[in-house]
């Protein structure tokens, strides 16, 4: 079986810039710490359980950064 690998930084990146418009149309921004956190998802450096817990965290005001990526 194939281990399925994230996206690069590049195309991340390009993929992220491609919600800009939509995000754009509904009235929407995203901080860094969210940008980082997507970054890290679809290159696969950290799992959904992990972003999600970051995002608990940072809106429990546990912490303010993003967890890092291994």
């Amino acid at each position: 079986m194939a281990v399925q690998r994230g996206l690069t930084e590049a195309h991340a990146g390009s993929e992220l810039t491609a919600l800009a418009p939509i995000m754009a149309v509904e009235g929407r921004t995203m901080d860094e710490g969210s940008h980082q956190l997507l970054m890290q998802l679809l290159q696969k450096s950290i799992t959904l359980a992990d972003a999600l817990d970051a995002i608990i965290r940072r809106r429990s005001g546990i912490a303010e950064t993003a967890p890092p990526a291994d």
